[in-house]
């Protein structure tokens, strides 16, 4: 299944998340839910708009990841005390992509407060968050699509004193991923970054094309090209070149 509801959720026991008290938690509030199967290693909700959440225990440490994104990522230490992990599932919820990813990211929140979480991941992202950025991240995003848990960044440098950009996860929402690339000693590239991002999820009427102009400032205009990806075969980026401010 592509782009799935899914989330694995780093535990520091081995133990299912208590079922009332998921149930009365504020982010269910509202929901319907009721629980339908309640078992040793598995928790399955009814869920009023349509669907259903499971929530499976699995008793061995989780599968590894990577690589680690640039904000919000356990740390290795947090990994390596990860002694089970949850996988939960979103089966048939209803809405669009977006909605549907604003609504699975309340309910692994609550997963999260009501268990002895570590972190989790979200969809098929690069690498596991921390639980405490995870469940700020759904709350700064208001009831909105959380994108800075549904869309990685990754930095790398660049020859010539450069850094670069690089999201993962825009194709999620039918966008293609962007890659900026800026001076080490210049300012605003990561803020335009974080626009771009989000315009980009939360507005599918806009859209960036190539030869389309962008800047940090009202004056500046910094041309659009599509270019190869710098991770081999993957599809081509949409690339801006930033220059010292």
């Amino acid at each position: 299944m592509a782009d799935p509801d899914l989330s694995l959720v780093l535990l520091g026991k081995a133990e299912l998340p208590d079922a009332k008290e998921l149930l009365a938690s504020p982010r269910f509030e509202g929901l319907g839910a009721t629980v339908e199967r309640l078992a040793a290693d598995q928790l399955v909700f009814g869920l009023g708009s349509g669907g259903h959440l499971l929530i499976s225990l699995i008793e061995t440490p989780p599968p590894e990841l990577g690589p680690q994104a640039l904000f919000g990522s356990l740390s290795e230490t947090a990994l390596e005390e990860a002694k089970a992990h949850l996988i939960v599932a979103g089966i048939g919820l209803s809405g669009s992509r977006t909605e549907r990813d604003a609504y699975f990211a309340q309910l692994v929140a609550a997963i999260l407060e009501c268990s002895s979480s570590l972190g989790a991941s979200f969809g098929e992202g690069l690498c596991y968050q921390d639980a405490g950025f995870f469940t700020r991240a759904v709350d700064a995003a208001d009831g909105e699509v959380p994108v800075f848990l549904t869309v990685d960044i990754t930095a790398a440098p660049e020859p010539g004193e450069r850094i670069s950009f690089l999201t993962h996860g825009m194709g999620r929402y039918g966008r293609e991923e962007l890659f900026l690339t800026a001076p080490l000693s210049g300012e605003g590239a990561l803020p335009l970054m974080f626009e771009l991002m989000h315009w980009l999820v939360t507005e599918p009427e806009r859209a960036i094309r190539p030869g389309d102009t962008l800047g940090r400032t009202e004056v500046e205009r910094i041309p659009v090209q599509r270019s190869p990806s710098p991770i081999e075969g993957d599809p081509d980026v949409l690339r801006l070149d930033l220059e010292a401010d």
